[in-house]
């Protein structure tokens, strides 16, 4: 007759701390690794809109510079005269 009953293997103690050991140490390289890229995605990030509020901050005051020239110029600077 067959037994059916599956026999409980002894794990030695020895290797349960050696597998528990290997697994905290990968998790904790892991999470390392995960704090790590995070915090290097959010500095691109930060760098990236910082650029595009200097870039937008730069074109209002291009913006503005010329519109003070405009009007700065005398009234009737601007206007055509034809037939003189």
């Amino acid at each position: 007759m067959i037994n059916l009953k599956a026999k409980a293997t002894s794990v030695p103690l020895r290797n349960l701390r050696i597998a528990l050991g290997l697994l905290m140490a990968g998790l904790t390289v892991t999470a390392l690794a995960a704090l790590y890229i995070k915090a290097n995605v959010e500095a691109a990030a930060q760098r990236e809109f910082d650029f595009t509020c200097n870039e937008i901050q730069i074109n209002i005051a291009d913006r503005l510079d010329d519109s003070a020239i405009y009007a700065a110029k005398p009234a009737g600077h601007n206007r055509v005269v034809i037939g003189e």
